[in-house]
């Protein structure tokens, strides 16, 4: 449709401190998103599930990924719940708050624990996080952008905007919310691996090419805390060694997330890989016979996707080095 083929020419989603320029027009994740309509409306849904034991003692067999499994359905009703609140949920001893059910605050509970068992086992298997985050850069107001003479400059007389420079806490909530997204694109990714469907993929490795790059990451990998965090001078020394990630249409290892295979598919409605992702599983559910897309169309898609990521990726870059060097001076 001509709606994909513009999502597809943008690629995904990008962030700039003036504001985000969506890979949907607005008006397509207003339609589609979750909790944008009205909630009694059924949406479709993939859930991707696993079985978890609660009681573990080995993370190792915390969860049964011979269970891993997709399923279509529909859901209704949703409501949002802010990461404060969540936060708070997770540091109370006991269910004190009246917009939750007891179900819904055990649920939450449960999670919490889902999330801690699967960052010990992807700790096990070697997943390393770094000690930085991106700054964050807010503007009070988007300046007026003049683009006389085919150079943008900013023009607004008499005014320059206001920048705040912060960073994302990596919170209780967050940390939730992170490791299911990436159990999920586990999910999905041994779930395409075992039907043999030609998908995206998501790769990462380090550079080992001596002997002592070989010793120094198991002496890094062995500095790491429980949660599989380097303090900031290890994770200079392991930068170096550290491969930027790769998009593949073959199941790949991700070594600094801890996995053996790798697919995103939690964010269709603003990268498009995702959106490949789902086509191909959609597709096997609903008929059995493979993805909506043969190899040679996944991997012409993969090229074109590569390309833009590392062009909105400068982009994201450049606005937020621009702001932060407009402040310092």
């Amino acid at each position: 449709t001509d709606i994909a083929k513009i999502a597809f020419k943008r690629a995904s989603t990008c962030y700039i401190p003036e504001g985000s320029i969506s890979m949907f027009p607005p008006v397509i994740g207003e339609r589609l998103g979750l909790t944008k309509t009205d909630q009694k409306d059924k949406k479709r849904c993939m859930t991707f599930s696993v079985d978890f034991d609660p009681e573990y003692t080995d993370v190792k067999r915390a969860f049964d990924y011979e269970t891993a499994r997709i399923s279509p359905g529909y859901v209704s009703e949703i409501y949002q719940l802010t990461y404060d609140y969540v936060d708070t949920v997770l540091e109370s001893d006991n269910n004190a708050f009246d917009t939750l059910s007891a179900d819904e605050y055990n649920d939450i509970k449960l999670l919490k624990k889902v999330s801690m068992a699967f960052n010990a086992a992807r700790t096990e298997g070697g997943a390393v996080g770094f000690a930085f985050t991106n700054p964050k850069v807010i503007l009070d107001r988007v300046p007026e952008i003049s683009t006389f003479n085919g150079t943008p400059t900013i023009y607004d007389p008499g005014y320059f905007p206001q920048v705040s420079i912060g960073h994302t806490v990596n919170t209780l909530s967050r940390t939730l919310v992170s490791e299911i997204m990436i159990l999920a694109n586990h999910i999905s990714g041994r779930f395409s691996k075992k039907h043999g469907l030609k998908n995206v993929f998501r790769g990462q490795e380090f550079k080992i090419n001596s002997v002592a790059a070989d010793e120094l990451l198991k002496n890094l990998l062995n500095k790491r805390d429980i949660k599989g965090n380097l303090d900031l001078v290890n994770t200079s020394k392991i930068l170096p060694l550290t491969l930027a990630a790769y998009m593949t249409m073959k199941p790949a290892r991700h070594r600094t997330l801890g996995l053996d295979v790798y697919s995103q598919s939690t964010s269709p409605l603003r990268r498009f890989t995702d959106i490949i992702v789902h086509w191909q599983i959609q597709n096997f559910l609903l008929t059995g016979k493979g993805g909506l897309l043969d190899g040679h169309e996944v991997e012409r898609r993969i090229f074109h996707l590569n390309s833009r990521q590392g062009i909105i990726k400068r982009a994201q870059n450049n606005g937020m080095r621009f702001w932060l060097l407009k402040e310092l001076q």
